[in-house]
């Protein structure tokens, strides 16, 4: 989630643990300078971190308007929008564009100690993220297969019961990274890197990766595709629209809109988080030591950071006209 080189990712997967990297190849190619290749990143984050925060805040309030605050789905979507937003400030802004591009601290007070304590912030964010979106499609797979007792299984009181469990859980298990940073020498180009090393303490950051790769791609992922497919089903069955819209019409309408609005959600999490997982496995088995793989990496990254700043543009799309109404609500004077 926020290695932006190949060779950060070896020593993330337990290939190795390398303070002092070679310097990248030419690419025979498509030859990318060092310079061009860092072009991308330097004027495609600022945008998307900025745009993202600001969706993000606005959904945060939408939530927390009187009339919204009682409901699970609130709860979930400002839980969503915080640990976003703590991704995009951490881990895009800061990490890979103020440290990794402006060099920012570098050979000062940036040391393996802060760059710890940023891996932890990065990746409790990230994986709470996923575990968030979880919880939030299992209250919507509740509501489509067990309709008739949805508003005590999936209650305001257990919702924030399951965020607490979910929070608790990263805190305990992404702690270990703050022993785990390690500010290490890429290039005379790009001075600092900020990744996970075993230097500390044996064979920890391997353990890690392992445990990493199943609480933030693995668990997420399986969760997520087998309650959509739950909810698809139910949806798509005989009884389906009975069953989902087992109140009046208002509910009935309003409970679809939410049902179709997660299944968004949870999909685009699954579609922009792909990109990563995948080459960051396949850098495992080849070698990616070309200007062009630290590109195409660059692109993966910024995929992934459009996770954490396109849900407010779903709930446009897909949250129905009284999300539109709350957003237009927060800009209207009212009058007594």
């Amino acid at each position: 989630m926020l290695n932006p080189h190949p060779e950060s990712l070896a020593v993330l997967a337990g290939v190795g643990n390398k303070t002092t990297v070679e310097p990248w190849p030419s690419d025979p190619i498509l030859p990318l300078t060092a310079d061009r290749q860092k072009e991308f990143s330097l004027y495609t984050i600022p945008p998307i971190v900025t745009i993202g925060f600001i969706g993000n805040t606005l959904t945060f309030l939408v939530t927390m308007r009187k009339k919204n605050r009682h409901l699970p789905a609130s709860l979930y979507m400002a839980m969503l929008a915080i640990s976003d937003n703590i991704s995009l400030i951490s881990a895009h802004l800061f990490l890979n564009w103020m440290v990794y591009q402006l060099n920012f601290g570098a050979g000062t007070w940036f040391t393996s100690r802060v760059c710890g304590y940023l891996l932890f912030i990065i990746y409790f964010a990230g994986h709470a993220d996923g575990w968030i979106i979880v919880a939030f499609t299992y209250d919507r797979y509740v509501a489509t297969n067990d309709p008739l007792n949805a508003a005590t299984r999936c209650s305001i009181k257990k919702a924030g019961i399951l965020t607490s469990i979910i929070m608790a859980a990263m805190l305990l298990i992404n702690s270990c990274t703050i022993w785990l940073g390690e500010v290490s020498i890429l290039s005379a180009d790009e001075p600092l890197m900020c990744l996970p090393s075993s230097n500390e303490v044996p064979h920890l950051a391997d353990v890690y990766n392992w445990v990493e790769f199943v609480v933030g791609a693995v668990g997420p992922f399986a969760f997520l595709l087998y309650l959509n497919a739950k909810i698809i089903s139910s949806v798509r069955s005989k009884e389906g629209p009975n069953r989902i819209l087992g109140g009046s019409g208002k509910e009935e309408k309003e409970s679809t809109i939410l049902t179709r609005m997660l299944l968004l959600v949870s999909f685009m999490f699954i579609i922009l988080n792909l990109p990563f997982r995948l080459y960051r496995n396949l850098f495992l088995v080849i070698n990616f030591g070309t200007h062009n793989a630290r590109f195409v990496f660059d692109v993966v990254l910024n995929i992934l950071s459009l996770n954490y700043g396109i849900n407010f543009f779903l709930y446009i799309l897909g949250g129905g006209k009284r999300f539109r109404s709350d957003i237009r609500g927060l800009f209207v004077c009212r009058t007594t």
